[in-house]
């Protein structure tokens, strides 16, 4: 899924290997990639961790190391940030 997201013209990265925990929702340990896909006004990435199995994207962050610690913190504080879960039903 990566190359995907990279085809697509994002910035992307293995998040397991940035420390990713599994998905909180599927449980997939490892289909969770790091994608930068925005600029903030001050022209930096904001990244999330999503993941490829099932759609969960955490909350943005301003580096992967931040999106992958917001992510690890669990379900309850993603479902609080304002993250979508396109295909798990669960917005």
């Amino acid at each position: 899924m990566i190359q995907e997201w990279m085809h697509q013209g994002f910035e992307a990265v293995d998040a397991v290997s940035e420390g990713a925990a599994k998905c909180p929702f599927c449980s997939s340990e490892t289909a969770i990639s790091a994608v930068a896909l925005g600029v903030d006004e001050d022209g930096a990435l904001s990244w999330l961790v999503t993941c490829d199995d099932c759609g969960a994207q955490g909350p943005f962050d301003d580096d992967v190391g931040g999106a992958v610690s917001r992510w690890n913190n669990g379900r309850a504080a993603i479902k609080g940030s304002g993250a979508s879960y396109p295909l798990c039903g669960l917005n």
